[in-house]
């Protein structure tokens, strides 16, 4: 299945559960183990920059935890996993021209690594939409 947002699209392995939330959409898995959310941004005047992308992740998660650098289908960027409390994050910001995509995953530990092979999937088939200007 194909989830489309306005400015950006993935597929969806069967099974997996959409629905769009005040500013972002969410993923899941029936049943549940994780959770994954995706939300956007849009430049008009410039591109968004790899700098861009630093200083959002810095503001959200500060510097200890590291980034490593990510590519998945149109996008470009970073991802930062860290464990708090019982729970494993992922945070990934990425771009695409004018385009930032933020989307996280969120596990319980006992269960971190059960859907990171689907997760992968999932980002892999991200694309930009197409927007009317």
């Amino acid at each position: 299945m194909r989830y489309e947002s306005v400015w950006w699209s993935v597929d969806l392995p069967a099974g997996w559960d959409a629905y769009a939330d005040a500013g972002c959409s969410t993923f899941k898995a029936n049943p549940e183990i994780g959770v994954l959310q995706i939300s956007a941004a849009r430049k008009s005047g410039h591109l968004i920059t790899e700098d861009e992308l630093r200083e959002y992740a810095s503001e959200r998660i500060g510097a200890l935890v590291p980034l490593r650098s990510v590519a998945f289908g149109d996008f470009s960027g970073f991802i930062a996993t860290y464990q708090k409390e019982t729970w494993r994050w992922q945070e990934l910001w990425l771009r695409s021209g004018h385009l930032m995509v933020y989307a996280t995953y969120v596990v319980d530990v006992n269960f971190k690594t059960a859907e990171d092979e689907v997760l992968r999937c999932i980002l892999a088939s991200l694309q930009a939409r197409p927007v009317n200007v």
